[in-house]
């Protein structure tokens, strides 16, 4: 399954995943998440903040974290629902 694929890849790259309620829990941890990893919130992420970029700030949260400054850096919010038909 390409979705189950992509999350687990996902997964393994992130500190944390933001959940919003149990399904939100079961859903990532289903995937491989490990529960220090959820971190449940009751909204959606606002995203004008995580859209206006602190150059200073991305540089030190790459060199702490080993990234090249040529890699891309990214914050991933999704949400996947099964539609029956």
């Amino acid at each position: 399954m390409v979705q189950g694929t992509s999350v687990q890849l996902v997964l393994h790259r992130v500190s944390g995943v933001m959940s919003m309620g149990k399904w939100g829990d079961e859903f990532f941890v289903q995937y491989g998440a490990v529960p220090s990893q959820l971190y449940r919130v009751p909204y959606t992420p606002d995203y004008d903040f995580f859209a206006a970029v602190n150059a200073d700030r991305l540089d030190r949260f790459r060199r702490k974290s080993g990234c090249a400054t040529d890699e891309g850096t990214f914050c991933f919010a999704a949400a996947w629902c099964v539609l029956s038909g």
